[in-house]
């Protein structure tokens, strides 16, 4: 887990030069996977599971909401950015939907970044003003002192008391746009099914 810091910074090779060898082994065997991975069927799994959650008679259509972290938090944006149809959608440090789809945005979206994530936090005043423009719902919160992951408490980046005031943010704002008023999750749920992803 510390090798994925360090494979999506701008700043690897200094980064990995800072390690032990041993320590710089391992992150670097995380960077050649992180570099190699192929994410081609994430936006289509994530397409045909709301698909299969809209099909089944036992789920409320209009309660159906998306909620990711880090490229689970990029799929909610952009199952959004596509038109599909949600109640809500919530982001955790994954990118917003990209500003050329604000006008397919049909549901409000929040989202929880860290201050310090250079890959994703300084295009998220952009995002936000492309969906503001298109008359969408999207209200952004930037979290001081934090790094991405900040709500994984496995991670270095854990920081507790922004991780628990982001449940807070994210489980007011379901429970505002959730028809069924059955959605809540505890954050210890939630935490252990992002580990286990």
């Amino acid at each position: 887990m510390r090798g994925i810091p360090i494979a999506r910074s701008p700043r690897r090779l200094e980064l990995l030069a800072a390690l032990s060898a041993r320590e710089r082994a391992s992150a670097e065997r995380v960077a050649a996977w992180y570099d190699g991975r192929d994410d081609s069927s994430y936006f289509p799994d994530a397409q045909a599971s709301l698909a299969w959650l809209q099909a089944r008679v036992e789920v409320k259509r209009d309660a159906i909401a998306a909620l990711g972290f880090s490229v689970g938090g990029g799929l909610t944006a952009r199952l959004a950015g596509s038109g599909a149809d949600l109640a809500a959608g919530v982001i955790f440090y994954g990118g917003g939907p990209e500003p050329d789809s604000a006008p397919w945005v049909r549901c409000p979206l929040q989202g929880h970044y860290a201050e310090r994530d250079a890959p994703v936090t300084p295009h998220i005043g952009s995002v936000a003003a492309a969906l503001k423009a298109a008359g969408r719902e999207f209200t952004p919160f930037i979290y001081p002192r934090t790094e991405h992951g900040f709500f994984n408490e496995t991670r270095p980046s854990y920081a507790r008391a922004a991780a628990e005031f982001a449940w807070s943010r994210a489980s007011e704002f379901l429970k505002q746009h959730l028809r069924s008023g059955n959605y809540a999750d505890t954050a210890e749920g939630v935490r252990a099914r992002e580990r286990a992803s």
